[in-house]
């Protein structure tokens, strides 16, 4: 995890720029003293580190919550729709949603007993809108 943080925090292109010039100022006759922007960018480094490490660690967090609430889905076995985690769903498996319900980006609406369902994506690409599928 921590090779990852660190590549995406290197290349972001204004700490390319930063390294660049800490670089240039270990060269003789350099205006900046390399001893203060090495900490200056060191200190900076750690606080993205820990920030993508807080980001992380939400994230994990956010989805073991949706990974446990409750979906009803269809047993085969049963011939009716059982209650079960999001966890324990399959590819394949026939889920009951109901109105206002939420659920993972990474579903299939087969029928709507409106005819139209209405989808808030907010949360996976920001916008605010509000798509009829």
């Amino acid at each position: 995890m921590l090779p990852k943080i660190l590549f995406r925090v290197l290349s972001l292109p204004v700490n390319i720029y930063f390294i660049f010039i800490t670089v240039l100022s270990f060269q003789e006759g350099s205006p900046k003293d390399p001893k203060l922007n090495v900490i200056t960018i060191s200190f900076i480094f750690s606080l993205l580190i820990l920030k993508e490490l807080y980001d992380g660690y939400m994230r994990i967090k956010h989805d073991q919550q949706i990974n446990n609430n409750k979906a009803w889905i269809y047993s085969y076995g049963f011939l009716s729709f059982r209650q079960k985690t999001w966890s324990n769903v399959k590819v394949g498996d026939i889920i009951l949603v109901w109105n206002n319900e939420e659920l993972p980006a990474d579903i299939l609406i087969i029928s709507a007993s409106a005819k139209k369902a209405f989808v808030d994506t907010n949360r996976i690409d920001g916008e605010m809108v509000i798509d009829e599928k």
